[in-house]
């Protein structure tokens, strides 16, 4: 039995999911199928899909913050989407409000 990852099914038979919409994506240096591509270009590849937000939990999107550091909004360097952060000063345990979701 072979195990596929998550990712590679939404990239793969799943797509319709997310074709035609606008996407924001939980995302860390871990996202990754087995070829280690990462799931954010995977789904930027998909034609129809856009990617507009990532959300990064306790350790940011590249997991360059130290366990408890206050990780504040910013713009992700390599895709320059905006990056919400999920613990932050707040600490709301993965609830982005109405307005990050817009």
């Amino acid at each position: 039995m072979r195990v596929v990852p998550g990712i590679e099914r939404l990239a793969g038979e799943k797509a319709k999911l997310v074709r035609g919409r606008r996407v924001g994506m939980l995302v860390h240096p871990a996202s990754v199928d087995r070829e280690l591509r990462h799931a954010v270009d995977l789904v930027r590849e998909l034609a129809g899909a856009k990617v507009v937000r990532l959300l990064a939990p306790e350790h940011g999107v590249t997991g360059g913050a130290q366990d408890m550091q206050v990780v504040r909004e910013t713009t992700d360097p390599v895709t320059g989407l905006p990056v919400v952060s999920l613990y932050g000063e707040t600490e709301r345990s993965l609830v982005p409000d109405a307005a990050e979701l817009a």
